[in-house]
């Protein structure tokens, strides 16, 4: 069992290194037609909110289904529940989808630091990037489906066709306009929604007697569960929407530096994610589960050796920006000061790593210990400290695009900090119940 696990671990480590190659590459053929002009600016802002609400529930479906799908197998109705829960996910997605088009046009205007004509423009693209919330929540669902079927090579895989799409059209289409990059998202995400629809047909054989009236009664733990997810992780989850709204404010081009040098981090991030999830985590868990104070000694180690390393890693990473950017982005209209400018908020946000690996490490740890709980408050306290500390260095200390990545390190070592102490309560916690276990 071991074994197989490890070896799907190092596979879909594989596939996900091939996914984060690819979408970098993407993001090179991007900065070769758009540099850091304004239509990348207006694809950004008007992908925010859509991103930001499917980024939420893609995250929580996951965390949902593949625990409730089991359970409905393992009593052989998973079919039913497929149907069933299809149904709630579809007309929950075309709410958020309607519910994302009303805050382009009604709120977010109010929030951007642009021209009357460029304000247009981005709620023209967040319009047209709406429906991406009902596609690609729908793909979440069955990337839980999959996953539980066991069929995580395949489903990760299609990953790859997402900025693939995106490449496709850019090298077809001779135009440098931000509609073309909302069509290259469609067409990676249409490409991917058909096969994993080709892989479910092949699973499940449907007929008429399955599709029986609803009862949602059957599924309400599901969707409380669902929901708590949501609210905790949507508080954290805006934080980038709310970084781009700061970055609208500032010089012309200060987003999209701010999108390209996130892409180059969350590349790197995605492969460590991979790793702490799919082979770290399992070992934690155990050693927690086998003896709590042993498993929470062992988990703070591997902390401690994490927040070390990376501390390490991003000096010669931060000492070599410029190179780093240049090699990956600078040609077409992706100039010179475009590297410099992308260079410069690169290095702040290259500060926040550590203690991003550090609070990942921490977490995991903090869910072996069943106190997920915890995550709500320290969520909440992470998404007043982003705000106000960018506000603050913005307004009062004149800083520029640097604020966003001193504030997302103010958040990080914070949240840190915050699991720490909850891990060294529950730690005491069970030092003194284990003390006043008399002998018998």
């Amino acid at each position: 069992m071991l074994k197989k696990i490890l070896s799907t671990s190092i596979i879909v480590l594989l596939i996900g290194l091939v996914v984060s190659v690819t979408g970098l590459f993407k993001e090179i053929f991007v900065a070769y037609n758009f540099g850091t002009n304004s239509d990348i600016d207006i694809f950004y802002l008007g992908l925010s909110i859509p991103l930001f609400i499917v980024s939420i529930f893609s995250s929580s479906i996951n965390a949902t289904v593949i625990p409730a799908y089991l359970e409905a197998k393992s009593k052989s109705c998973e079919v039913e529940f497929f149907i069933d829960v299809a149904k709630i996910t579809a007309v929950f997605l075309l709410f958020l989808s309607l519910l994302s088009a009303i805050f382009i046009i009604y709120v977010q205007p109010s929030l951007l630091g642009l021209t009357e004509y460029k304000i247009k423009l981005v709620i023209q693209a967040g319009l047209i990037m709406s429906p991406i919330v009902f596609i690609q929540g729908v793909m979440s669902f069955l990337d839980g489906v999959l996953n539980a079927e066991k069929k995580i090579i395949a489903n990760n895989l299609t990953s790859i066709l997402i900025p693939l799409g995106t490449i496709a059209v850019l090298q077809l289409v001779n135009e440098n306009n931000f509609l073309i990059l909302c069509l290259g998202l469609y067409v990676g995400y249409g490409i991917k929604l058909l096969i994993q629809l080709m892989i479910i047909s092949k699973i499940f054989k449907f007929n008429k007697g399955e599709l029986r009236k609803l009862d949602i009664n059957n599924y309400k733990n599901t969707i409380q569960e669902f929901f708590w997810l949501v609210f905790s992780s949507s508080i954290l989850g805006i934080m980038p929407v709310i970084a781009n709204y700061y970055a609208s404010f500032l010089d012309p081009g200060s987003v999209a530096s701010l999108n390209y040098a996130n892409k180059l981090i969350s590349s790197g991030l995605m492969i460590v994610g991979i790793v702490i999830n799919s082979v770290l985590f399992p070992y934690i868990a155990e050693a927690v589960i086998a003896n709590k104070s042993e498993g929470i000694r062992f988990g703070l180690r591997i902390t401690v050796f994490g927040f070390l390393l990376f501390s390490v890693a991003i000096i010669p990473i931060y000492l070599l920006s410029d190179m780093i950017v240049q090699l990956f982005f600078e040609r077409g209209e992706f100039t010179h000061e475009s590297t410099l400018a992308v260079s410069f908020i690169l290095k702040y946000l290259l500060l926040y790593i550590p203690f991003y690996v550090t609070g990942l490490l921490l977490s995991r740890l903090v869910v072996s210990l069943s106190l997920s709980r915890i995550f709500i408050l320290g969520n909440i306290i992470s998404l007043v400290l982003f705000s106000s500390s960018s506000w603050i260095l913005i307004q009062y200390y004149n800083r520029g695009i640097e604020s966003l990545g001193i504030a997302y390190t103010i958040v990080y070592s914070g949240s840190s900090l915050y699991k720490f102490y909850h891990i060294l309560k529950q730690r005491r916690i069970n030092a003194y119940k284990l003390s006043n276990i008399k002998p018998r």
